[in-house]
Formats: structure tokens, sequence, C-alpha cells
């Protein structure tokens, strides 16, 4: 039989490539593939379906496949290239709070207690900068200034992701429904791409990975009221 799947494992310099064909049977299994020699051998291949871990690369290898005939969901460019600007805000996020926290621990050494509230911090340091000696004035006075660039870069990059969702017919619709703003919208839009044809609300959730919690913090299993109303009640059967 001919082979019509495969995977692919991806890695930084030797891949490993395993075909089956329609009875599950592996037709082609090639465990050390040069990285310079995995598109030769995808090429030579009859068109088949092929899988591969959702990492670093992926859609890149994903598209020129593609272009040899076989079939690969991925999502294209331009969903990349958004879904980056929601990654990189997150960064930038993540990059933030880590500053407040530091300057926060800083300043507890030299006697200014401050709560965890992010603008008391901000404030307050501001305040106290010139009660700091000599390098903790410096040190503080930097992380106080790379805290306004990033606050600039953050805001920059909202302004990106309100002008996709925006610039989108399905992301207008989108931001109709409550409690839906910009960034899920375009975010949401950006993660499925067009390449999917959900029959309902569970297979959505499912593909995005939104299962429901199975433990508690003490171990055991819980599916909560809400869930199990929600089960089977919020959509017709797949």
């Amino acid at each position: 039989m001919a082979m019509i799947a495969m995977g692919i494992d991806l890695a930084k310099n030797v891949f490993a490539v395993h075909g089956v064909d329609e009875a599950g049977k592996a037709v082609l299994v090639k465990p050390s593939v040069r990285r310079d020699a995995l598109l030769e051998l995808i090429a030579k291949l009859p068109p088949c379906l092929i899988g591969m871990e959702a990492c670093s690369g992926a859609h890149h290898w994903a598209r020129q496949f593609q272009a040899w005939g076989h079939t690969v969901c991925i999502k294209s460019e331009d969903a990349q290239g958004r879904l980056s600007i929601h990654r990189v805000r997150q960064g930038f996020i993540e990059t933030r709070t880590a500053t407040i926290n530091r300057t926060r621990g800083f300043l507890s050494e030299f006697g200014v207690v401050l709560p965890q509230k992010a603008e008391v911090v901000r404030r307050e340091a501001g305040r106290h900068l010139e009660d700091l000696p000599g390098w903790a004035n410096t040190a503080i006075g930097d992380s106080l200034s790379e805290l306004h660039h990033l606050d600039e870069r953050i805001a920059e990059h909202d302004r990106h992701i309100k002008a996709m969702a925006r610039a989108d017919e399905r992301g207008r619709k989108l931001m109709e429904m409550p409690g839906i703003g910009a960034k899920t919208a375009s975010a949401l839009l950006a993660s499925i791409g067009n390449g999917h044809d959900f029959k309902c609300g569970r297979q959505l959730a499912a593909w995005l990975g939104l299962v429901p919690g199975q433990y508690s913090s003490g171990g055991k299993q819980r599916l909560g009221r809400i869930t199990k109303a929600a089960t089977g009640a919020t959509c017709a059967p797949c």
C-alpha cells in the first residue's frame, strides 16, 4: 500500500520521519534525517498528510511541504505575524512585572517598603529616588526609566492589536459580543486561522485546549456545577 500519512519529529539538526499506509503499517521509517536533507526527502514522496509538533520552525517547514502537494494544517504567514504581536506584547508585560518586583525588592533593602500594587511602586519609587544613596539611586532610576519604555512598547502593541481586530470583518463581529475585546478577537482569529471548520462550540474548545480542570489543590478530581451544566447543554451534539 502507498503511504498516506507521515509524522515528523522536528529537531535542531537531525529529524525523525515515520510514514504509514492505510492499514497503519509503517512503510517509511527514517530515525535520522539531516536538516539539509529533509526537504529533498519530502519532495520525492507522493502527496500525503503530514503531521508535526507545533514548535519553532514547524510552520515554515509546513509551508515548504505544501509546495510539493502535501497536506499540512498550518497557520498562514499573516496569522503567524499577528500571533507574534501578541507574544511579544506578553513578553513585554512579563518583563515589566519582573522589573516592578525587582524595584520593590531593591527599595525594601533601603527601608522603603511598598505594597505590591504596580502603580504605587511606580509613584513611590520616584518620590524616594533622591533619598537613595549613590549607586542605588542609579539602579532605581534606570529601572523606572525601563518601566516607562516598556509601558510605551506595550501601548504600541495594544494599538497594533486593535488595528488588526478592526480591520478584519470577523474581528468586528466578535467584538460585538459581550466580554470580547480587540485582544481576544485578534488572538482567536490568529490562532484558529482559516483552515478549521468546527461543528459546535465543544469542538472549538477542544481544539483550543479549553478543557475542565480535573484536579483541585487537594489532588481530588472535581467537576463543578457550572461545568456539569455546560457539558452537553450549551451546544448540539457534535
